[in-house]
């Protein structure tokens, strides 16, 4: 059909301009994205170790364009998506320990980009969304270390979201947008299993304020519920 012809030719440009200069990181970033397209077409269709090996193609392509032009944002944003499609395939074809190294790399390349880029609300949210599962997978591998970087690095970059030094001028912040924001910071401050443990009564404080603004949310009582937990609090 039309659709199908105008992807083909798509790729085609894309492919022949990478051709012609591979080392034009405008034309190597464009080039990675049709492997990205495809590993979400094989996805579609149940092939997760295909999807896995185009999203790592993807990858491969991003990583020296990344790294030379480390300040620009739009290169380290499309290499966090493309590292966490493989991660996700690879869960989905049941090859977490194939998925660990890319799971490691992608969570460092999250703690060297906000020393880049440190008032950019995105990688906070690729760090909530990633760290908590790679530091799980650490600690049941013994690797207190690992974990315990992932599981700080999580909390800390929770805990500057929340505070004043995140607000954006004249875009004031909503009352759920700072509960939301408090909850996974909470959430965090509850389930790491840090040595020492984090603040758990700020995590008490943040879970309460959530509470307050939306007291129907059954995610923030049990953010609540389990923070209160992490302290002998049982009675409450």
């Amino acid at each position: 059909d039309a659709a199908t012809v105008a992807f083909e030719e798509a790729i085609a440009i894309r492919e022949e301009l990478y051709r012609g200069n591979p080392k034009e990181p405008g034309n190597r970033h464009l080039y990675s994205r049709l492997f990205v397209t495809q590993g979400f077409l094989l996805q579609q269709n149940g092939n997760f170790e295909a999807a896995a090996e185009q999203f790592g193609k993807a990858v491969e392509m991003i990583v020296p364009v990344s790294a030379s032009y480390p300040s620009v944002f739009e290169y380290q944003r499309d290499l966090v998506a493309a590292r966490g499609y493989q991660i996700d395939s690879l869960i989905s074809a049941k090859k977490v320990a194939d998925a660990i190294p890319i799971w490691k790399a992608l969570a460092e390349q999250l703690i060297q980009a906000r020393t880049i880029f440190p008032n950019e609300r995105q990688l906070v949210s690729r760090m909530q969304e990633w760290n908590e599962g790679l530091a799980e997978l650490l600690t049941e591998q013994g690797d207190s270390a690992g974990a315990n970087r992932y599981w700080k690095a999580a909390i800390d970059s929770s805990l500057w979201l929340i505070s004043s030094d995140a607000d954006i001028p004249g875009q004031p912040s909503t009352e759920a947008q700072k509960a939301s924001w408090s909850n996974n910071a909470a959430w965090f401050l509850a389930a790491a299993t840090l040595e020492p443990r984090g603040d758990l009564a700020k995590g008490e404080e943040l879970a309460l304020f959530a509470v307050k603004v939306n007291p129907e949310s059954s995610n923030f009582r049990h953010t609540l519920a389990q923070i209160l937990y992490e302290q002998a609090k049982y009675a409450e």
